[in-house]
């Protein structure tokens, strides 16, 4: 929401003073209080969802979190102490100051980097309504509730792409699985997500199979025949 768009940076901020007050390094202080700004830019969640240890197994069991060294676990679980210790109101936080309003200040999702190197301009709508088509692969991706679904038309069969809350794509179900911290490769082994054979599609690759069959009966009945004569 706005207002954890808007609160985000003084939490992290407030981490960041709480760190060196502890005895932290200030280059781990730093880290570790940005990581929670980077954290909220990809999953948008709040500061109370953030400080779950449901949030914590997710991001400690994510690629990006193994390929990084544990960065985002150990800064969220630090973060969580801090809030342990200082409480959860925010009625207590200092203001940024000024020199630190750059580091510490939350992007839009419209202002954030496109995954695929494409223009922003061309990115899904992030509130796109849910189709018929994308309410079914939801369930079948097994998504949260503010993940979207969106279509990607192909000529051979639809790519089905999934989108975090942070405007972050997810074109394979492999993809989606690690980053929600699930056991990876269920299903199609992270082959692209396809749309499902249409009727029309689904009728003509019997009438195929059928076909096939068919040739292959006629075949070794011709085999056996020949067998058959002196």
């Amino acid at each position: 929401s706005p207002e954890d768009e808007a609160m985000i940076g003084r939490w992290a901020y407030n981490f960041y003073a709480w760190q060196i007050s502890v005895g932290k390094k200030d280059t781990t202080a730093k880290a570790f209080s940005r990581t929670i700004v980077q954290l909220y830019e990809e999953d948008r969640k709040s500061v109370m969802a953030m400080g779950s240890d449901e949030y914590y197994n997710v991001t400690k069991a994510s690629v990006k979190n193994k390929t990084g060294n544990g960065q985002r676990s150990g800064a969220l679980k630090s973060f969580m102490d801090f809030r342990s210790n200082f409480g959860t109101s925010a009625d207590k936080l200092e203001d940024i100051p000024a020199e630190f309003l750059a580091r510490y200040t939350a992007r839009a999702v419209e202002d954030m980097p496109d995954p695929n190197g494409r223009n922003n301009s061309h990115r899904p709508l992030v509130d796109a309504p849910d189709t018929e088509e994308t309410k079914t692969f939801r369930l079948d991706l097994g998504v949260p509730e503010d993940w979207r679904v969106i279509i990607n038309p192909r000529s051979v069969a639809n790519q089905m792409m999934a989108m975090s809350p942070g405007g972050h794509t997810y074109k394979t179900r492999k993809a989606v699985d690690e980053r929600l911290g699930r056991t990876a490769g269920e299903g199609d082994g992270g082959e692209p997500a396809e749309q499902p054979e249409s009727k029309a599609q689904g009728g003509a690759a019997k009438r195929k199979r059928a076909s096939s069959k068919a040739a292959a009966k006629d075949a070794a009945a011709r085999d056996a025949a020949a067998s058959a004569s002196p």
